[in-house]
């Protein structure tokens, strides 16, 4: 039996987006919102606000030009409230 065979897709970008965190992330926060690559490629820190909840996209990055904002619950929550960690991590790897 060829391997994958059997597994659902959401198995199989969740098995992907644990392969490496700077690419899975990506891939998850697609998974979840649905928004398109660049879209979220796209966002920044700015597009984030911890204190209400919330990620954004504005009108400008999205394909229908109609702005949305997702709540950080459940697991885009926890996703965006690790990557200034896995940042911080990755930064210290890169340079030390």
């Amino acid at each position: 039996m060829a391997a994958g065979v059997g597994l659902s897709i959401v198995d199989g970008i969740n098995a992907l987006a644990r392969v490496d965190t700077m690419r899975g992330c990506p891939i998850l926060a697609m998974n979840i919102t649905g928004w398109r690559v660049q879209a979220v490629l796209s966002r920044k820190k700015t597009d984030v606000d911890l204190d209400a909840g919330f990620l954004f996209l504005n009108r400008e990055a999205s394909k229908n030009r109609t702005s949305y904002k997702w709540p950080l619950v459940g697991d885009l929550g926890d996703l965006v409230r690790a990557q200034p960690g896995l940042l911080a991590r990755d930064e210290r790897d890169f340079v030390g």
